[in-house]
């Protein structure tokens, strides 16, 4: 009887070894959640986000995160570079699952003119209209004062217009 049981105990060694050498399947991603970051920046700034995925049990699990934004830029390691003012969606993907959070762009300080308008020629007696805007590293209008000054001719202040003084060349 000794034998019988040896023999039943290493038929069980032998199952439960094979039953452990099967390899574990990879968690499938059930949920990404975004961490916390700030709710408001400017366009000066950059924000470095992060995302935990997890299992169906709710366990993180070592997966790639695909990264993608509505306005602005994002590399693959969630660093983010805003682009136009307003509110902005981030998403986080990693197989089937998505996440999404907001973040709110303003304006950040001025670091340019655009300026809106484009005639290249003028008559000594036209007045022209000045119209210029502050603009950011992301092309978004940025409150400021903006001073005409030409070598060539009168500027308005009140009205914001030009004219011409002379025949020539003028700058702005």
């Amino acid at each position: 009887m000794g034998s019988f049981k040896n023999q039943i105990l290493s038929i069980l060694m032998i199952i439960l070894i094979v039953q452990i050498s099967v390899p574990a399947h990879a968690a499938t991603p059930a949920s990404i959640q975004i961490d916390s970051h700030s709710q408001s920046i400017t366009t000066d700034q950059i924000v470095k986000f992060s995302a935990v995925v997890k299992d169906s049990s709710g366990s993180p699990i070592n997966e790639l995160v695909n990264w993608s934004v509505s306005s602005g830029t994002i590399d693959s390691e969630g660093t983010f570079t805003p682009g136009l003012v307003g509110q902005t969606i981030i998403t986080a993907t990693s197989g089937n699952v998505n996440s999404t959070t907001s973040i709110n762009v303003i304006a950040g300080r001025a670091v340019g003119i655009q300026s809106n308008f484009s005639i290249t020629e003028v008559s000594v007696d036209d007045e022209i209209q000045l119209n210029a805007t502050l603009v950011d590293r992301a092309g978004n209008p940025v409150s400021g004062e903006l001073v005409w000054r030409c070598q060539n001719g009168e500027v308005d202040y009140d009205n914001n217009t030009w004219k011409p003084g002379s025949v020539g060349n003028a700058t702005m």
